[in-house]
């Protein structure tokens, strides 16, 4: 199904299943924020649940991703 289709779907939605549809959504994928996700990818890290991946060209930050990252390299005392 496109998302298109999606929208003429849902479009077509009483008011109430809208608000129904949305707070599933919003229950079943709640809104993260980078902060959010770097710091459950460093608590998962620590326990050793998950392994990032190691840096390649495709993955490597840039410009302000990368300032913010070693900000919290920094911050961390992981840099030595």
């Amino acid at each position: 199904m496109s998302i298109e289709q999606i929208q003429r779907e849902v479009g077509q939605l009483t008011d109430a299943e809208r608000q129904q549809l949305s707070a599933w959504i919003l229950a079943t994928y709640p809104p993260r924020s980078v902060e959010n996700l770097v710091s459950r990818a460093e608590q998962q890290a620590r326990r050793g649940e998950w392994t990032p991946l190691p840096p390649s060209d495709d993955n490597l930050p840039t410009g302000e991703a990368l300032g913010q990252a070693l900000k919290r390299v920094k911050s961390l005392g992981l840099g030595r």
